[in-house]
């Protein structure tokens, strides 16, 4: 009788789990659909994302309290949280308070967003936050490309979103579209799916992403795309999933080529244009001039930095106010080697985890948003923490699944 009513207590245990599961997936879900548009979905209050992410924080604690579940990947935060650490003491040296206050907050949130999520991660559904993310950039990709009356162009060219009045950041948006192209591709790769509806939305997306005009977005995809094929190259069972690939790229060039206005092609994605060295030649303001300055910024002080959020009043001594518009940048100049190394061993850990668990869909994406952030201060946005938490997840099913195999073995 004992044993009867144990197992019925297990049941219903199971089944309030697996509730669980659903509320917290689908409000990750809806983070996932809205993070494309968080500048349009902001109030006084905060934006839809943040009160978003504080639901699921305290839902995750909630969970965490009752359940007492195993973590694996934690261990891959430690750097990130040795890097969030510097980031607080450095108010101790920073000497702008205000703006570290602001970069903070950000950081700080994010980093705890990441941490309770993937605390319960093996109980989310990670199909639903790709579906966000799938569904998110058809939506963005929508407005560019067949309401040109709610976008616009900016001056030099690029595509931007307009929502409620507000312009979106088309660089930002390409990003989150490219994480979007990704949970495609791993639809074909690792999930081996087989219907059309994968392979079109690929091509979709892709125009999508072109028609903001970002550079970066563009070289990081086809950097991340390579890593792809070259990965998966050596599997000979998905050398077929390859070639169709290759064949989806194609047709992409094809369709982008005809569909994509010829002025923004020129203007965005010319040979001229696309690494900006036209802009440097002329004397503009470009990155490699911020560049350039940030190293005299980081020989000054090259083990701590000049501390978290600094960067702005840093560099108006030796140049103007400015972004850096390079993560590793930024990192080097706000938290210096120290902070510099922290996070490159962070990513180091994460890739060496990707590979090793053979999600290679996984780690060309997060290649993809490496390589982005050589031309973005990707740290302060959302869709890194976001492609962070993924590639987490991720790993931590992976693991999951070899236990399971083991029990069954």
């Amino acid at each position: 009788m004992q044993q009867k009513l144990k197992m019925v207590v297990t049941g219903n245990d199971q089944k309030e789990k697996q509730k669980f599961d659903i509320v917290l997936s689908t409000l990750l879900f809806l983070y996932c659909v809205a993070l494309p548009f968080e500048e349009a979905l902001a109030s006084s209050f905060g934006s839809v994302l943040r009160f978003l992410g504080v639901l699921i924080i305290g839902y995750s604690v909630c969970i965490y309290c009752r359940y007492r579940i195993r973590i694996y990947t934690l261990r891959f935060l430690i750097p990130f949280a040795l890097w969030m650490l510097l980031a607080l003491i450095s108010v101790l040296w920073s000497e702008d308070i205000s703006w570290w206050i602001y970069f903070v907050q950000i950081y700080l949130f994010q980093f705890i967003f990441v941490v309770f999520v993937i605390a319960y991660n093996q109980r989310v559904n990670i199909k639903f936050l790709e579906n966000g993310l799938i569904i998110g950039s058809i939506l963005a990709s929508s407005i560019l490309i067949f309401f040109p009356q709610v976008s616009q162009l900016t001056r030099d060219g690029r595509r931007t979103v307009v929502v409620f009045g507000q312009n979106l950041d088309p660089n930002i948006v390409a990003c989150i579209i490219m994480l979007g192209l990704f949970a495609c591709l791993r639809r074909i790769f690792e999930y081996k799916t087989k219907g059309i509806l994968s392979k079109v939305l690929i091509i979709y997306l892709v125009i999508g992403m072109l028609f903001t005009g970002s550079r970066g977005a563009l070289i990081s995809f086809v950097v991340g795309l390579a890593v792809l094929v070259f990965l998966e190259m050596r599997d000979r069972g998905s050398r077929a999933r390859v070639l169709l690939l290759i064949i989806i790229v194609a047709i992409t060039a094809i369709v982008a080529i005809y569909y994509i206005p010829e002025e923004l092609l020129m203007s965005r994605f010319s040979s001229e244009n696309l690494l900006g060295i036209n802009e440097y030649t002329d004397g503009a303001h470009n990155r490699y001039t911020i560049w350039f300055h940030s190293l005299k910024l980081f020989v000054d002080s090259p083990v701590i930095g000049y501390g978290c959020g600094n960067f702005f009043s840093a560099i108006e001594k030796v140049y103007r106010e400015c972004a850096s518009h390079n993560m590793y940048v930024l990192v080097a100049v706000e938290e210096g080697l120290i902070g510099l190394c922290t996070f490159g061993i962070g990513f180091l850990c994460i890739f060496r985890g990707l590979y090793k668990r053979r999600l290679y869909t996984m780690f060309a994406m997060f290649t993809s948003i490496c390589v982005m952030a050589m031309t973005l201060d990707t740290i302060t946005y959302k869709y890194f923490w976001v492609s962070l938490m993924l590639v987490l997840i991720a790993m931590n099913s992976s693991e999951h699944q070899k236990e399971r195999d083991k029990k069954l073995g």
